[in-house]
């Protein structure tokens, strides 16, 4: 029926199982250093998360013990400002 052998009249499967076997310990090598990695990356975000929680929250304590509100901070440093980059002309 078809043009080419197939399963164990081709050969080819037990050639493919040898090198499947073989590359199996690698490829859970590399399986497992993907795992490490990936909850290494979400250890780290979920520190950075906890530090920006806790930055904003030493921001809202200094500002509140301050009496201002973020709405009330000026822009500018005052009359003077200098600013960044000449004006064009």
């Amino acid at each position: 029926m078809w043009p080419y052998p197939l399963g164990d009249d081709s050969g080819g499967i037990a050639e493919s199982d040898a090198e499947t076997t073989a590359h199996r310990g690698e490829n859970m090598f590399h399986y497992e250093l993907h795992q490490l990695r990936s909850a290494e990356l979400g250890r780290r975000a979920e520190q950075n998360r906890l530090v920006r929680e806790v930055l904003r929250a030493r921001r809202a304590a200094r500002r509140s013990a301050d009496g201002r509100t973020a709405e009330a901070e000026p822009h500018t440093h005052g009359p003077h400002h200098r600013r960044r980059f000449a004006r064009a002309a």
